[in-house]
């Protein structure tokens, strides 16, 4: 996907982002299986931005849930939402990775 927004000039302008969904418990903890409680198993959430703005190589250790996905997309896109969301947008921390709101 990479080399093809390489090929027709449009990567600069693209931004590329991975996400996955976080974890599950198969009997950690002496835990019946499932994902909702906060150990570390179920916490972990990669997401990978790359694209317009964000330094390569950066990293920021900020709390972030997936609520945060759709306010993210937003922002990057440059529009807003017909309601109220919850989450938070995570441009502040690609601008300022080792910036803290709390």
């Amino acid at each position: 996907m990479i080399d093809a927004l390489k090929q027709t000039g449009e990567l600069r302008n693209t931004y590329v982002i991975f996400t996955s969904d976080n974890g599950f418990f198969f009997g950690q903890h002496r835990i019946h299986p499932g994902k909702l409680l906060p150990y570390e198993p179920a916490t972990r959430v990669p997401m990978v931005i790359r694209g317009p703005g964000i330094k390569p190589g950066s990293v920021s250790r900020e709390l972030f849930a997936n609520q945060g996905i759709a306010p993210t997309l937003l922002k990057l896109a440059g529009a807003r939402a017909g309601s109220k969301l919850d989450g938070r947008s995570m441009a502040p921390f690609w601008k300022k990775p080792k910036w803290r709101t709390r």
